[in-house]
């Protein structure tokens, strides 16, 4: 009976090893670029700004105060723009192709370049994602970047997509001047054309 229980405890111990390792969210985990702490406030035009000064950083930076934020920066590359000039704030009803599974992670469709991730109030942060124009799975929980005394990772309270990759292409418009040579040309020759067919009437 004793065997039986120790061997029951054993695969219940591994089975709560092997989920806690899947859901953890680490700094170096693929996608991720670093962490904010503790990303209060978190509106449009705060999150813009945490964004630029966390992008300003060099690969590798360590803890680094710049206003109220702490941010840090892991040492994987950016390959993006380092910049962020528009931004889409993200709820699954404001996003088309967004959905949360069973799990409580959510899903973003693919599309965007950057993404932050607000766990929790002050007592968690924000984690900085890399997404490249690729579809991502976003955690449910901060587990384990940050803990609560439980050693339960705090949850998602909202997040922001960055989305420059609208501000690469931009389409040409002519300037004032050009665009009234333009339409006088237009009227002109609109003009030649009513004359012609006014002598042929005649």
């Amino acid at each position: 009976m004793k065997k039986r229980l120790a061997t029951i405890a054993a695969a219940v111990a591994l089975g709560c090893s092997l989920s806690s390792s899947a859901a953890a969210l680490t700094i170096n985990d693929p996608g991720v670029l670093g962490i904010i702490k503790d990303a209060v406030p978190f509106g449009d035009a705060d999150v813009q700004a945490y964004m630029n000064a966390f992008l300003s950083l060099a690969a590798g930076s360590p803890p680094t105060l710049i206003g109220t934020e702490t941010y840090t920066r892991n040492g994987v590359a950016n390959p993006g723009s380092n910049s962020v000039v528009s931004l889409i704030s993200g709820s699954c009803m404001s996003t088309p192709g967004c959905f949360k599974d069973g799990t409580g992670n959510m899903n973003v469709p693919a599309g965007y370049e950057y993404l932050i991730a607000k766990y929790d109030g002050p007592n968690g942060g924000a984690v900085v994602f890399y997404l490249g124009g690729k579809a991502f799975t976003l955690p449910a929980t901060s587990f384990d970047i940050w803990t609560n005394k439980k050693g339960q990772g705090y949850g998602l309270s909202g997040w922001l997509e960055f989305n420059t990759y609208q501000n690469v292409t931009t389409t040409s418009v002519p300037d004032g001047g050009s665009t009234v040579a333009m339409l006088g040309s237009v009227l002109l020759a609109l003009g030649f054309l009513g004359l012609k067919f006014t002598k042929i009437e005649a």
